[in-house]
């Protein structure tokens, strides 16, 4: 019964949309509907929503470099076949907390 009540309600659904659809007016290509529009004298030509990423810290990027040498070193175990039924979790925290002692 259920089954049949969100069949309908789909159909019904996606016949309001294709019919709504059809009175809109066609969009130039590369437009975007809901953005205003963007001048050459805007300072930042992608415009105002989109905001810049700050630069990783120093401790990020040891963290991300210590994740990369743990990434490779657990791919090598695991296709050796040797890692004793370790999952990544694991193996990722034991590795990390090793790297990290020795300063990497």
């Amino acid at each position: 019964m259920f089954r049949r009540l969100w069949m309908a309600l789909g159909a019904t659904l996606l016949l309001v949309m294709i019919s709504t659809s059809a009175g809109l007016p066609a969009q130039a290509p590369g437009r975007h509907p809901l953005r205003p529009e963007e001048s050459a004298t805007q300072p930042d030509a992608a415009g105002p929503f989109i905001q810049q990423r700050k630069p990783a810290s120093e401790r990020q990027r040891e963290s991300a470099a210590r994740t990369r040498l743990c990434g490779a070193e657990w791919r090598a175990l695991r296709a050796a076949g040797q890692d004793k039924g370790r999952d990544w979790r694991l193996f990722s925290r034991e590795c990390r907390d090793r790297l990290k002692a020795r300063g990497h």
